[in-house]
């Protein structure tokens, strides 16, 4: 299973602005800080983007979503736009 750990530490919504070099249009995007535990001795630091309306993912342990992954043209798997997240219930972070 992949695990992923918001902290409550640096996990706040994060607001980036950004103008549109074809509309001139202020676009906002938001993120949070999360950590992935992939197999190595420390976890990778990555961004999750939020859709606009969303609310903010609480810290805690999660895995990802059947949502989070599609296939690309070609047939490779690659991870959706946005991907979801799944709480993790406590027995299983050990």
């Amino acid at each position: 299973m992949i695990k992923i750990e918001l902290n409550a530490m640096d996990c706040a919504v994060k607001t980036k602005e950004v103008t549109s070099k074809s509309t001139g249009e202020i676009l906002h995007f938001r993120e949070q800080k999360a950590y992935i535990y992939n197999g190595g001795i420390y976890p990778k630091q990555f961004m999750i983007g939020l859709e606009r309306e969303q609310a903010e993912y609480p810290a805690g342990f999660y895995t990802l979503s059947e949502d989070s992954f599609d296939v690309g043209d070609f047939g490779a798997l690659k991870f959706a736009r946005n991907i979801k997240l799944i709480p993790i219930d406590k027995k299983q972070t050990n």
